[in-house]
């Protein structure tokens, strides 16, 4: 009774643990997991922990696909727990194509809401693939959009025509670089009844792209400026304190 209880407590836990989390679904034969992807962009045998993975060097953790308050996701400060994936809240950044497991064209754009802009069409398959930008999003809120010729998925769910999230997020922890880095797992097929049931349409892996975003730094003016008001600030108090002592 007591080793019953046991499973159902592990079972009950791991559910828990994974709720916020899109599902991830089998991957098709010939094609590369989550995990193989990670191991080959970044070396090292991966090992998971729930959502996230870890090869000794590189953490990377899975941000939340759900939680009750989401406000937008810093580019170049955010982190997991602090919001979802849908909306981020700009900065510049580079981001290209990593891998490929779909025969279907894979086009990346980012919008604020109002204007939307290509940023590259991804080519190849596999790991050999091309398709790289670099944009300014600094003081804007943008989400991102993947096209194609098997339809058009948003990484804000509610835009997408089935409402799945059709977007998997992790950030990337323990590179050698000053830049923020994220790579983001796509799924380019809409769940419908006319779908055939050999498709996969949950192995978040069509497109992978990985994006790596710094702030931008303040001209020296600006800094000048800020300094300058600073300045005048602290004289203004020692004045009125003078003249209220």
């Amino acid at each position: 009774m007591r080793g019953i209880l046991s499973v159902a407590a592990v079972a009950v836990f791991s559910s828990s643990a994974l709720a916020g989390f899109t599902q991830v679904g089998k991957v098709p034969v010939g094609e590369h997991s989550q995990e193989r992807i990670l191991q080959t962009l970044y070396g090292g045998d991966f090992v998971r922990n729930e959502t996230d993975f870890f090869n000794g060097t590189v953490t990377v953790r899975r941000v939340d696909d759900g939680m009750t308050s989401t406000p937008a996701m810093s580019m170049a400060f955010g982190t997991i727990g602090d919001t979802t994936d849908e909306v981020w809240a700009g900065s510049m950044f580079s981001i290209k194509a990593v891998a490929k497991f779909s025969l279907n064209t894979q086009n990346l754009s980012i919008s604020d809401g109002v204007n939307t802009t290509a940023l590259f069409g991804a080519t190849g398959y596999g790991y050999d693939v091309t398709g790289s930008a670099s944009y300014n999003a600094t003081g804007k809120n943008v989400h991102f959009i993947r096209s194609g010729d098997s339809g058009t998925q948003s990484s804000i769910v509610a835009d997408n025509l089935d409402g799945r999230d059709h977007m998997i997020t992790y950030e990337v922890l323990g590179l050698n670089t000053n830049a923020k880095v994220w790579v983001m797992f796509w799924e380019d097929l809409d769940r419908s009844p006319s779908l055939a049931k050999n498709r996969t349409h949950s192995d978040y892996n069509d497109l992978v792209v990985e994006m790596r975003a710094v702030p931008v730094p303040l001209p020296a003016a600006v800094w000048a400026g800020g300094a300058l008001v600073a300045s005048t600030a602290v004289f203004g108090k020692r004045i009125r304190r003078m003249v209220g002592a």
